[in-house]
């Protein structure tokens, strides 16, 4: 056999994606001569194109054995690796082809990209910037390094990175991140900047549009931010349900069954349904699906005909509307957002039966912390109660925990603070419970919006990178009026937005005594 010319012959074929004869051919060279190298390596990389990674694994590896000067086997064996999710094998491959070929950029952006889906972010770090010390203008270190230092909390750093990078090729992704955190920081004319370019370019990039009706929203752009926001179907996250009956989409409702279904969380569910009273009715029947934590309290809305538990097999129904699109669908602006409070109301007994359990001398108040265990941690949706446990010592108050789920490292409750978890089996019993104190302090949760729903006072406390449902207006809320909010100047730091809280309460506690 002349292996030169079957190699060469192997490799025009695999070149040309004709995996089996390439295939056919590497395995012919190693059954004649088992010791070269480049057939087992050349042989591995088609079965990895074929994804059969575990014999593509072994060629590569066999190769290596026999020649371990050569770079490109090693960086090969992580690509495999990586796939196979196996990166700690990957990170020690590429530390080896690193060592054969130290400056080799290729190589050593992939160890930053595997050290960074082990987490470990610093390590990844001082990878990115060795590529940029090579090649300043790399782009792809440029935006790989602003994602490491994203994720490790540090968006100062991230943000000259993604300008740079942009500067240099206006990459989708990277327009997107650095969208991101202007938004988050509510530059929001520079974010809709970047995600608009990022859509420029990439037309079909849904995460990109839904971003940017986020700020659009933020910036009181609602007929542009409805239309943007459609594009969510088409992001995995958000799902993408299917019905037996079409979408509404502005139909004549006389005579017929509109099911509406919630979607994404308890905030959401509790923001927009009162948007429900405005869909046409001619002897229409609305019939609401929600999560089965709701169903209790919107049972007593009488503009909807009945509710029914997400999980539920579905009534009769002639069309449907997701929640969120109903906005879009009634053509919402921030001058016609429905402002009559309360629009939700408690059971008037269960009501009684907690006032008289809970009303004490001085003020009587309610708090949550943290959010749902799966948005923990997530910076706007979480402090510590460390954080606000100045609150519990201000005379004349009585406190009482509203957060459903405490976790263990908060265990065990101030002295000063009841533990009410017990009690809170679904929403309508977390209604009853916040109307029979005076005021409720919570984070940015599902809490938050039902106090404001029902009427009642609250303190909300705002990370700094609140959404556009928070927008300010004189520390008031347009969607809740009845809200005071409380917003962080520096990330993750509390102390200012609580000093006041803490400062408002105490005076309220101070006209309150007798």
């Amino acid at each position: 056999m002349d292996i030169h010319a079957t190699l060469t012959e192997a490799a025009a074929n695999h070149a040309q994606g004709r995996l089996d004869e390439a295939e056919s051919g590497y395995r012919s060279v190693i059954a004649f001569d088992p010791t070269v190298a480049d057939s087992f390596h050349l042989l591995g990389m088609v079965l990895f194109q074929k994804k059969n990674l575990t014999e593509a694994a072994q060629l590569i590896f066999q190769a290596t054995e026999l020649n371990p000067q050569n770079p490109s086997f090693f960086q090969n064996l992580a690509i495999v690796y990586n796939e196979m999710e196996f990166y700690d094998q990957a990170c020690q491959a590429l530390l080896k082809a690193k060592q054969l070929d130290p400056d080799n950029v290729s190589i050593i952006v992939q160890l930053a990209h595997t050290n960074r889906r082990l987490g470990e972010y610093e390590i990844a770090s001082s990878h990115y910037n060795a590529v940029l010390e090579i090649e300043p203008d790399n782009t792809e270190a440029l935006a790989m390094l602003g994602i490491t230092y994203e994720h490790l909390g540090d968006l100062n750093a991230a943000e000259p990175l993604y300008r740079q990078s942009v500067s240099i090729n206006e990459r989708p992704d990277t327009l997107f991140n650095l969208g991101n955190i202007l938004k988050d920081r509510h530059d929001t004319d520079e974010a809709i900047s970047c995600y608009s370019r990022a859509i420029l370019n990439k037309p079909d990039f849904a995460e990109a549009h839904v971003h940017l009706a986020y700020a659009l929203l933020a910036k009181g752009d609602y007929p542009s931010a409805w239309e943007e926001y459609e594009w969510r179907w088409k992001v995995p996250v958000f799902g993408n349900r299917q019905f037996p009956s079409p979408r509404w989409e502005g139909q004549s409702l006389e005579g017929k069954t509109l099911l509406i279904h919630a979607e994404q969380g308890f905030g959401d569910t509790l923001q927009f349904c009162r948007l429900i009273k405005d869909v046409p009715r001619q002897s229409t029947q609305i019939i609401f699906e929600c999560q089965p934590a709701l169903v209790r309290l919107l049972e007593r809305v009488g503009y909807i005909d009945k509710v029914i538990p997400q999980g539920e097999v579905l009534p009769q129904h002639d069309y449907n509307l997701p929640l969120l699109s109903l906005p879009r669908r009634l053509e919402l602006r921030p001058q016609t957002i429905p402002n009559t409070f309360p629009y939700l109301d408690a059971d008037p007994a269960e009501t009684s039966r907690w006032r008289d359990k809970l009303q004490k001398p001085g003020l009587n108040l309610g708090v949550v912390w943290q959010g749902t265990a799966e948005k923990r941690n997530t910076a706007a949706r979480a402090c510590s109660l460390e954080d606000i446990k100045q609150l519990f010592q201000i005379p004349g108050t009585n406190w009482y925990s509203l957060q459903k789920e405490i976790p263990v490292t908060d265990r065990p409750l101030p002295e000063a603070l009841t533990d009410l978890s017990a009690e809170l089996s679904d929403f309508a019993a977390t209604a009853a419970i916040i109307s029979s104190l005076d005021l409720v302090v919570s984070i940015d949760t599902g809490v938050a919006h039902l106090v404001s729903a029902l009427g009642k006072p609250v303190m909300v406390l705002l990370a700094a990178s609140a959404d556009w449902r928070w927008v300010e207006q004189d520390n008031k809320c347009l969607w809740y009026p009845n809200a005071h909010l409380f917003r962080q100047k520096d990330a993750e730091n509390w102390t200012e937005p609580v000093n006041t809280i803490a400062e408002q309460i105490t005076a309220l506690a101070k006209t309150s005594q007798p």
